[in-house]
């Protein structure tokens, strides 16, 4: 984070120097630069879980749905769904599983591609 400037240490005793010019009354930071768009608003083809694209993560998502899920551990593996997809994991459909592993996926099995469709567009 870009602040003041610090100030010189001060000089030992019996040593003088002209006093320092001021500083400007505020420094600012150099323009932020511009954030990409996130994934949703990027355009990018959909696909349901069994294109070839999802082939990496069909198996997992697969095994959420079915039982990962209802595990003791979900709520630590899927902590950060909600803030993904909008939706907590317990209440997820597949295309939401689908959207969480293209997005950010756990275990590191990325979906290839986002699902058409989900429960808290966009997808």
């Amino acid at each position: 984070a870009w602040g003041p400037l610090p100030q010189p240490a001060p000089l030992p005793p019996g040593v003088y120097s002209p006093a320092p010019a001021p500083l400007p009354p505020q420094i600012y930071a150099p323009a932020p630069m511009p954030m990409p768009a996130p994934i949703s608003a990027q355009k990018y083809k959909c696909a349901s879980l069994e294109a070839p694209e999802n082939a990496k993560c069909k198996e997992p998502v697969d095994w959420v749905i079915s039982a990962g899920k209802f595990d003791p551990n979900a709520s630590a593996w899927f902590a950060d769904m909600k803030q993904i997809t909008g939706i907590d994991y317990s209440e997820a459909s597949t295309s939401d599983f689908q959207r969480l592993y293209f997005c950010a996926p756990p275990g590191g099995k990325q979906c290839g591609l986002p699902p058409g469709t989900c429960s808290k567009p966009p997808c």
